[in-house]
């Protein structure tokens, strides 16, 4: 029973505020309302009982409009209500001032309940149609008991009936203001907290701009890290010379990252300690110019990292026993430095060190690892692309020698090969050479001679000049021009590409002709039953082939017995 009453006596709570606001007046103007007309009652029959009966009608339908009203509230039809409500107020008011007494009386003040309860109910346009009805209303009262049409029923004495009323209406005045004031300190509150709500907004965004700068700045410096990682990689694919290689990248490394000192240790021929091959920034000329060394394993950060092939940090250089200080480099703080691994061997290490401590964080680490990486790989391709060039030159070398002896041998077999060409026929050269044509032998170059009436031009085989191309003219003609010296130059150079491939192709003929002759002499010797017929197909043949006048074949006797028991 007692949790029954409380809800109907409690005030409905909707999802808007406002609504909920309003709700909460209306229950209690409803309330107060019902036990003002309870109290009413009770008064009439104390006071004048005559009048009891109409007083207790009256009440009756004014506490089921009451009911009525808390109905339509609860179900959500709070406007609704709140208008009906305005509109009893203000049709009471009109009844009690137009039969009364009429604008001189006291309930007249009755409007201005009607007025602010409207205003509190229905908003701004509610209490401005309250209010010209409440004026119409006065001014209709009036405009009647001017013309006859209402008279007002006026005591000597004040009724306790009007005593009442104008309590009721101060009493819904004060509550109405109360609710007012109410109504007021929430807004003012809800403004607090929409206020410390947008200051609060306001100090995030702040908070996430300024992140978001840092996070600007951070990528910007990623950025870089990455664009130096690019550049190094660049430079490695395009510089194939180790110490060219190593001063850039130091170079790079320390403009960029604004380090205190850079420098690249690379171990020497006997693995057993790395010398300092490349600096940047502090005293790196003077460090160069020391030729330091560090043993692999010592007491150094760099000998520790190529011995451990691992990347050690040491963001507080006065914490790390594992370092050598140095003189020249007073101002180092912190230092990182990193193994230069290429294909399964430690090449060396990347040193790295600033004047600030705990410079390196985990992107800055990260991007000198990968500079680290990329550097190992481009040494490792720089050493194998020298030692290829190595061997690829040893290859033109042997190679030529063997190209110079075929030429040799060729030229002992067949002798100072050489043709003339003069008035349409073509014959052997012989005799002495021409001194131009020694000349152009031995330098290599073309000789002019008989005021460019005459041009000998060097024939090359793979840049080794084998001969010589030497062109005349008549005594009545012009020089050679230019034009034509460039014609005969590309001759010469075609015909030294088909005396190549000729005396290849001829050195492939002698030797399919050995190989075929040896092939025929092996077959005989295999058809021989004994040995005295293999013997005398051995020398015939090799006789025949060889054109020899005389050959002897003869099979060691037994050796001596003093030989077999080793006296004498």
């Amino acid at each position: 029973m007692g949790n029954w009453l409380r809800t109907i006596f409690r005030p409905p709570v909707f999802a808007e505020e406002e609504k909920t606001q309003a709700a909460d007046l209306i229950y209690g103007l409803l309330l107060t309302l019902a036990g003002a007309l309870i109290i009413v009652s009770l008064a009439t029959f104390v006071f004048t009982p005559s009048e009891g009966v109409v007083i207790l009608a009256a009440s009756a339908f004014l506490l089921a409009a009451i009911v009525g009203l808390i109905v339509l509230v609860r179900r959500g039809r709070v406007r609704l209500a709140g208008a009906l409500l305005t509109m009893a107020f203000w049709l009471v008011v009109t009844a009690s001032i137009a039969t009364y007494r009429g604008v001189r009386d006291l309930t007249v003040a009755g409007y201005v309940v009607v007025i602010i309860l409207a205003a509190l109910l229905l908003g701004l346009p509610g209490s401005l149609v309250s209010f010209l009805l409440c004026v119409l209303s006065v001014v209709g009262v009036y405009l009647a008991e001017l013309r006859g049409w209402i008279t007002p029923h006026i005591e000597a004495q004040p009724a306790p009936f009007q005593v009442l009323s104008l309590v009721v209406v101060m009493g819904l005045t004060a509550m109405l203001l109360r609710s007012a004031v109410r109504t007021m300190a929430r807004g003012a509150e809800r403004l607090r907290r929409s206020a410390e709500a947008l200051a609060e907004s306001q100090r995030q965004a702040e908070a996430g701009r300024l992140a978001l700068e840092v996070r600007s700045r951070e990528l910007e410096r990623r950025t870089a890290q990455l664009q130096l990682a690019v550049e190094v990689g660049r430079a490695a694919a395009s510089i194939l010379e180790p110490e060219q290689l190593t001063q850039q990248v130091a170079q790079l490394i320390c403009d960029r990252f604004a380090f205190y000192h850079v420098a690249l240790c690379l171990v020497d021929e006997t693995g057993q300690a790395a010398e300092y091959r490349a600096g940047a920034g502090v005293a790196a000329e003077a460090l160069l110019g020391e030729r330091l060394r560090f043993a692999l394993g010592g007491s150094s950060m760099i000998g520790w990292c190529i011995a451990n092939a691992q990347m050690r940090v040491a963001q507080d250089v006065r914490l790390d026993r594992v370092r050598l200080d140095h003189p020249l480099l007073p101002d180092t703080r912190s230092e990182a430095v990193f193994p230069l691994i290429a294909r399964g061997q430690v090449l060396g290490a990347l040193d790295v060190q600033s004047d600030q401590t705990g410079a390196f964080d985990e992107g800055t680490l990260s991007a000198l690892q990968l500079i680290a990486d990329q550097v190992a790989v481009a040494l490792s391709n720089a050493r194998l692309f020298a030692e290829s060039q190595q061997a690829l030159e040893m290859m033109r070398r042997v190679y030529g020698e063997i190209e110079a002896q075929s030429w040799r041998e060729l030229l002992r077999q067949r002798g100072e090969l050489g043709y003339l060409y003069t008035r349409k026929r073509v014959e052997p050269a012989g005799g002495e050479w021409d001194p131009a044509m020694r000349q152009a032998v031995e330098s290599g170059q073309p000789v002019w001679g008989e005021g460019r009436r005459s041009l000998v031009v060097p024939l090359r085989v793979r840049d080794r000049v084998v001969g010589a191309f030497q062109l005349r003219k008549e005594e009545a003609e012009a020089g050679w021009s230019d034009e034509e010296a460039r014609l005969i130059g590309a001759l010469a150079e075609r015909l030294g590409l088909a005396l190549e491939s000729a005396r290849l192709y001829q050195d492939t003929q002698d030797r399919a002709a050995r190989e075929q002759l040896v092939r025929e002499i092996t077959d005989k010797m295999r058809r021989a039953v004994d040995m005295e017929s293999l013997f005398r197909i051995t020398v015939q043949e090799i006789m025949a082939a060889l054109d020899a006048p005389e050959a002897f074949v003869q099979l060691a006797g037994p050796p001596a017995e003093d030989e077999q028991t080793g006296g004498g």
